[in-house]
């Protein structure tokens, strides 16, 4: 511990005693030895030296008074000890103001009072500067001087309080107060708080420049100058600050000595520091920046440092707790310097730009304390030394590394060390890089790893343990460089997470344990120039392993496990430990393939999800397929057992005997067809178990060769046929046995082909399928009545055409996905939607009619004309007369008489399927227009035009077609009291494009077709007006009639192009409902009605649509049904207007079809400007 020198002697006046054995009378004591005692200056030591002439007023000190000196004045009082510049020694209460110019000098002290203020604006000076025995407060103002005259007395004081004092508190603006002699103290008090702000003046002692005796505490609020320990001469170490507890605030400021041995910052308790207001601060010892039994740095920005030998920044007997700012500097340079050192619990932040930086550490902890931490909360900045962070015992290192550097400096240094205890690490995107180590405790744990951990030496480890836990993230590299290196190594247990894009390499081994527990994830890679994986345990691969030697070399007598998963890459040997009593497995999951050499495996176990190709030679004790596919397109050698739910295939060779469980399956061809698998031994098929043969017209299939016996007894022949056309009968040989088959035969065989009947036949050794046509008809494959038209046609066909025998060599699937793609059921499915146009016009007929009706109605019931199309014009009439709340026209005035309207809209709609016909999905556009003309006050008639544009889609088919519809009509209504009597007729003009994509396994066409048509309609509706207070209501019902009729047509494109008869439909519409409206008077004056309506519609006739089709290669013809047309449905409207004039009005409104199975939405806005 170094030492803080203070002037301690009994106080006596009783007898004068010699100068100079005064002098040799004071002691030198220890900052923490002798704390208790009280400062004494022995002024009765000191002779009598004459008196100047006095400058301070009043002469002779008062009691609660105020002094000042204006000149210069030198021993104007006596005091116990001798003559002072002003004071007895026994004043208190005083206020002693110094002006500027002015000098205050005394033989003993310069100032010597018991206690008040003393603002200094000139030169005070004497053996003591100033003396305070029970405390004050000192002003050290601009230009103002305290110095220590000090001609022969060691340990001159420039402020000194003694004594248990209240407390001492000293404001150095941008004076100066200098003890310089041997030993002296700029600033000393003794057991009491002490405050001291340095503005930008200078405090400078030559043993301390601030000492606070006592275990007193000291709060040193600012310092923008210099505190400092030099000058003169010291018989012990030099401390700038020394305290029982430091509560210290660096500015610009520098605290500190440069003399070898010294200490900025001393407390034998607690030492508080914030360097953190300017880059400039700076907080240098040579031995010691900051030491003390608790440090807590609050923050840095600046510099504290040890810049002798061996000298540690920081130093903390017990806990330290430093917060390094963004660009902040805490180091100890020179050799076997130390930045921050802590007996107990270090806890450090280093952020952004910080530096902490050690020759021999940057941190340290437990050198004197075997269970001392580090806590690295977090690091941004930059941490290194010759061993970066270092705990020296049993204790824990706490590393989280953001987006720093951990970097170990010595030539065999270790970023982060815990010898006999434990390392946590998380490292971010940043790096931890070591020589000898990157990491190394007894127990290390990394949470997570996002940047680099390496070691660059030779024979270095990046990360090593007895015992470690590893998490490697995507962009995680660990490295090991040097030669001989090894990424993670332990002696005892290793727990290895590596994920998608983590890296893990070493010059020699990637990973190394007694014990692994590793998982290399997809998108991970771990190698290693020798092994890439080497020890005993568990090892599980999605990613990346790759060995100069061995991917995976297992060792030890234990179990050891290796476990491929999809995306699995070896490079290099996987091997099995030869340890006596070793077990190596070997296990297959998810899908993937095999290529590199498998040596010393016991078993060979397949538990994949899809299929595993076996690439490569190799011998296993046993193998087992459990579920998935082994496709063994290279040599294995091993008994192979295929269980419940896993297949065996394959083009290559297995060497031992294969048995075949209930529930399991050969096939060779499962991954590429027509392939022969080899088996160098006896086959043997248990009841229940499966033999898949693919096979095509060419005479190509699948073969089993073995060279021992095959048995047969149990197992069925499953037949894959290509979707080709067949020959009538081909013979195919599906297996062979050259120890014979024993007498046995296969129980049975089935095939994918609904056309073609499989059998088989045997000799001694080999076992014959032939395929031949069987006598199933195509509709007995059928499902539907569609599929069943189609089917029958087919049956009527000639059998030798080129669409017939595509479809003999179908499965049933695929012959029904045949029909439904044959059936040209959009044909059916056009002429719903050709009946369904024609609505639209009858709609905007009746709507226009229903408006008429009530458009010159006054009151309620006005708001029924409401709705219906868009009124272009007027050839005469109020446009504003009929509208709801107005007063009926007057006598004389003319109605409107002739009416132009016009209709846009728009829309979708959708039919589900009827288990028959595909599901629909349409979109549609219209514009209708017409004009009309009052003839007497009872009747409206008028004629009406218009195109409509539908495109429909059958997904499920296929299929798709476009309608262009011109449309013509004349319509009447009239009114004989409320009952309102409408009608009319129309007829349009269609022109209808289809297109169909025809394709079903083995088959591909497109066709198209073009046909015209007519559809022409006569409809008629009853109403009648009511009103219910402000609710006008109208009951109605109607009935229609639509014919339609269309042509022949002839589909251009290749086998399966179809012809159409021309044909006829009849259809009926009925429907009742109501409509609603009210008008509601705005305050402004407007009039918003809304209005709606709901019905319920009957569809009856040929609601069920047909086309009469033909193939046009063979002749056949059937007819197939389209969707039907919804029996029962709800039409509703509703719809909201605004008349803000008399000659315009805005509205919205929504129309609907809703039926169980079909919906149509139309949405509609208006805008009205009559004129």
């Amino acid at each position: 511990m170094h030492e803080s020198g203070s002037t301690i002697a009994e106080r006596s006046s009783a007898v004068a005693k010699p100068r100079t054995k005064a002098k040799r009378d004071v002691t030198l004591l220890s900052g923490t030895a002798a704390l208790e005692l009280l400062i004494m200056i022995p002024l009765a030591a000191f002779s009598a030296i004459e008196r100047a002439e006095a400058s301070c007023t009043p002469l002779a000190p008062v009691n609660n008074t105020t002094v000042d000196c204006t000149l210069a004045t030198s021993n104007q009082n006596a005091g116990p000890g001798g003559n002072n510049g002003y004071g007895t020694n026994t004043e208190t209460g005083l206020t002693i103001n110094v002006h500027s110019g002015a000098s205050v000098t005394g033989t003993v002290a310069g100032i010597d009072i018991l206690k008040g203020t003393i603002n200094n604006s000139g030169t005070v000076s004497g053996d003591f500067a100033i003396f305070l025995a029970t405390g004050g407060t000192v002003n050290n103002n601009l230009n103002g001087s305290l110095s220590v005259i000090q001609s022969t007395l060691p340990g001159g004081i420039g402020i000194a309080s003694s004594g248990n004092l209240t407390s001492l508190t000293v404001s150095n603006g941008a004076g100066t107060i200098l003890a310089t002699g041997q030993d002296g103290i700029a600033i000393q008090s003794s057991f009491a708080p002490t405050t001291i702000n340095n503005g930008t003046g200078i405090i400078t002692g030559a043993l301390n420049a601030i000492s606070v005796l006592g275990n007193g505490n000291l709060t040193l609020t600012g310092n923008d100058g210099l505190i400092s320990a030099a000058g003169g001469t010291v018989t012990a170490n030099r401390v700038a600050i020394s305290a029982g507890n430091a509560d210290i605030t660096n500015g610009t400021g520098t605290i500190g000595s440069s003399a070898p041995g010294s200490t900025a910052i001393f407390a034998t308790g607690v030492a508080t520091v914030d360097n953190g207001k300017s880059s400039s601060g700076l907080i240098s010892g040579s031995a010691f920046g900051i030491q003390a039994n608790t440090v807590n740095v609050t923050a840095n920005i600046g510099t504290i440092e040890a810049s002798g030998a061996a000298g540690h920044a920081i130093d903390a007997a017990g806990n330290a707790n430093i917060t390094n700012g963004i660009n902040g500097t805490v180091q100890a340079l020179s050799t076997n310097g130390v930045a921050i050192s802590a007996g107990g619990t270090a806890t450090v932040i280093n952020l952004a730009g910080g530096r902490i930086t050690g020759d021999a550490a940057a941190i340290e902890a437990g050198v004197l304390n075997a269970t001392g931490n580090i806590n690295v909360t977090g690091n941004d900045g930059t941490i290194s030394g010759g061993t970066a962070i270092h705990v020296a015992g049993s204790g824990t290192a706490s590393v989280t590394n953001g987006t720093g550097t951990i970097q170990a400096t010595g030539p065999s240094g270790i970023a982060i060390s815990a010898l006999t205890g434990t390392a946590t690490v998380s490292n971010g995107t940043g790096t931890i890089a070591g020589n000898l180590f990157g990491i190394d405790a007894a127990t290390v744990t990394v949470t997570g790893n996002k940047g680099t951990i390496s070691a660059a030496a030779a024979s270095g480890t990046a990360i090593g343990a007895d015992t470690l836990d590893v998490t490697n993230n995507a962009g995680g590299t660990i490295t090991a460089t040097g030669v001989g290196g090894i990424a993670i190594d332990s002696s005892g247990a290793a727990k290895v997470n590596n994920l998608s894009g983590g890296i893990i390499a070493g010059a020699a081994t990637g990973v190394h344990a007694t014990a692994l527990d590793v998982i290399n994830n997809s998108g991970g890679t771990i190698s290693g120039g020798i092994f890439g994986i080497q020890g005993g345990g568990s090892v599980i691969n999605a990613g990346t392993i790759a060995g100069g030697t061995a991917s995976v070399q297992f060792t030890g007598a234990g179990t050891n496990t290796l476990i491929l998963q999809t995306g699995s890459v070896l490079s290099g040997n996987a091997v099995g430990s030869t340890a006596t009593g070793g077990t190596n497995n070997l296990i297959l999951q998810g899908h993937g393939t095999a290529s590199n050499g498998f040596l010393n495996f016991n078993t060979l176990d397949v538990q994949a999800s899809g299929s595993w190709l076996w690439n490569t030679n190799a011998t296993i004790g046993a193998t087992n397929v459990s579920s998935g596919t082994l496709v063994v397109d290279g040599e294995l050698t091993s008994p192979v057992m295929v269980n419940s739910g896993g297949t065996l295939a394959g083009n290559g060779t297995v060497t031992g005997n294969v048995s075949v469980a209930s529930g399991a399956t050969i096939a060779p061809g499962s991954a590429v067809p027509f392939s022969t698998l080899n088996v160098n031994g006896n086959v043997n098929f248990a009841a229940g178990s499966s033999y898949r043969v693919a096979v095509n017209p060419t005479g190509q299939n699948d073969k089993l060769a073995a060279t021992g016996i095959g048995t047969l007894t149990g197992a069925t022949v499953n037949v894959l046929a290509q979707n080709a056309v067949f020959p009538p009968a081909t013979q195919y040989t599906i297996l062979t046995a050259a120890g014979g088959l024993g007498g046995t035969t296969f129980s049975g065989v089935t095939s994918n082909l609904f056309f073609l009947t499989p059998s088989l036949s045997y000799d001694a050794n080999d076992v014959f399928l032939t395929l031949k046509f069987n006598n199933n008809a195509f509709h007995d494959a059928a499902q539907t009545p569609n599929q069943a038209a189609v089917g029958s046609a087919l049956d009527a066909s000639p059998k030798n055409s080129s669409l017939v025998t595509t479809l003999l060599n179908q499965s049933l699937a695929g012959a029904r996905q045949a029909f439904e793609a044959l059936s040209g059921e959009i044909f059916g499915t056009v002429h719903n939607t050709q009946a369904q146009e024609v609505q639209f016009g009858r709609s905007a007929v009746l709507g226009r009619l229903r408006q008429s009706s009530y458009e010159d109605i006054p009151g309620e019931l006005g708001a029924l004309g409401f709705g219906g199309p868009q009124q272009l014009a007027y050839a005469s009439g109020d446009a504003y007369a009929a509208m709801p709340g107005k007063a009926p026209a007057q006598q004389g005035e003319r109605l409107r008489d002739l009416t132009f309207w016009a209709q846009g809209l728009g829309g979708r709609g959708s039919a589900e399927s009827d288990g028959n016909a595909a599901a629909l999905t349409s979109r549609f556009g219209a514009f209708l227009s017409g004009v009309d003309a009052r003839y007497g006050d009872m009747l409206r008639a008028g004629l009406m035009a218009g195109y409509v544009r539908s495109d429909l889609n059958v997904d499920a088919r296929a299929s798709g077609a476009g309608i262009d519809s011109a449309q013509l009509g004349a319509y009447a209504g009239g009114r004989v009291g409320a009952l309102n009597v409408r009608g009319g007729v129309s007829y349009s003009f269609d022109s209808v494009d289809t297109s169909r994509t025809i394709a079903f396994p083995g088959f591909f066409e497109q066709t198209h077709a073009h046909s015209s048509g007519n559809v022409g309609q006569a409809f008629g509706e009853v109403g009648y007006g009511m009103a219910f207070n402000r609710v006008a209501v109208e009951p109605i019902a109607g009935l229609a009639y639509v014919h339609l009729h269309n042509g022949s047509f002839l589909e251009s494109g290749g086998i399966a192009a179809l012809s159409g008869s021309s044909v006829g439909e009849n259809i009926g519409y009925s429907w009742a409902g109501l409509r609603v409206a009210t008008a509601v008077p705005l305050a402004n004056g407007t009039v918003l009605v809304p209005r709606g309506s709901l019905q319920w519609q009957h569809a009856f006739g040929d609601v069920t649509p047909t086309s009469a089709l033909s193939f046009q290669g063979t002749g056949a013809g059937f007819s197939v049904a389209g969707l039907p047309i919804a029996s029962n449905a709800a039409l509703v409207e509703g719809g909201l207007d605004w008349r803000f004039s008399p000659q315009a009005k805005l509205g919205v409104s929504y129309q609907g079809e809703l039926a169980a199975q079909a919906q149509t939405h139309t949405v509609k806005g208006a805008f009205t400007w009559n004129f």
